[in-house]
């Protein structure tokens, strides 16, 4: 994932120029497509605190850098806002011609530090339609994630299958508190969910090749970058990554995608 600095319109932005954070973001991508990963997906997730719809000028500066990257890149790129931002999310994805939306807040309701997060679904695949977008634009919905939970107490397989039968969801995303728990989640949802399950995140080399073995994809993010979210993408986490996951150089894309 291409982790954005906090941007205009977040209580948190400190005045980056959009069009540096672009070039840097552009820069990123470049070095996640020369190292060999299958696509990449930009996130705001630095901008704090959360809040249900981001302001018009959170989205004018992600368009801006999301159209950035989406120039410079040749495989496919994806859009995620904060956690339930459909509207936002979408929007953007079909202005910059993003193949994909990773949507976290997706079902039912749940709780974080940020409140109450209600399930856009029924918003999403509305404002899909509405922009012609259905063939063009994948949704990636969280079933499960670490920064929230469901209110009803719905397991993490139930959610999954609403995010496809309710949510229509093209790929049903899993981020447990640890590895073991996520891919016991995959593995139990495989004969309920009838579209590809991906690996959400908190992915190093060590356990890369068990976690792409049990999944049908990964999300990879806070590895990749030296210093942590806020420091570059280098080429060599991303080959010590992909080395480990099996992708080594000329290998077959099988499902990495960074976060």
């Amino acid at each position: 994932m291409i982790h954005l600095p906090s941007l205009p319109g977040a209580p948190n932005y400190g005045g980056q120029p959009v069009t540096t954070i672009a070039a840097l973001a552009a820069q990123d991508a470049r070095v996640l497509q020369d190292g060999g990963i299958d696509g990449v997906l930009i996130q705001n997730s630095n901008d704090h605190p959360p809040v249900p719809r981001v302001p018009t000028a959170t989205v004018a500066a992600y368009a801006v850098v999301a159209a950035e990257v989406a120039r410079v890149l040749t495989i496919p790129v994806g859009i995620n806002v904060l956690k339930s931002d459909a509207a936002a999310t979408i929007g953007i994805a079909a202005a910059v011609g993003a193949r994909f939306v990773r949507l976290k807040g997706y079902v039912g309701t749940e709780v974080g530090a940020e409140g109450l997060v209600q399930g856009c679904a029924a918003e999403a695949i509305r404002l899909r339609r509405e922009l012609s977008a259905e063939d063009a634009l994948e949704i990636w919905a969280d079933a499960l994630q670490p920064t929230s939970r469901s209110v009803s107490g719905i397991s993490p397989v139930e959610a999954a299958r609403w995010c496809v039968e309710f949510g229509h969801a093209d790929r049903v995303v899993i981020t447990g508190g640890s590895l073991d728990e996520s891919l016991l989640v995959i593995r139990e949802a495989r004969g309920h969910v009838p579209v590809p399950l991906i690996l959400g995140g908190g992915v190093e080399p060590t356990p890369a090749r068990r976690a792409l073995e049990g999944s049908d994809g990964l999300i990879v993010g806070r590895y990749l970058r030296a210093g942590g979210l806020a420091g570059p993408v280098e080429r060599q986490r991303v080959n010590e990554f992909l080395d480990a996951a099996g992708r080594g150089p000329g290998a077959a894309p099988t499902g990495v995608a960074p976060q």
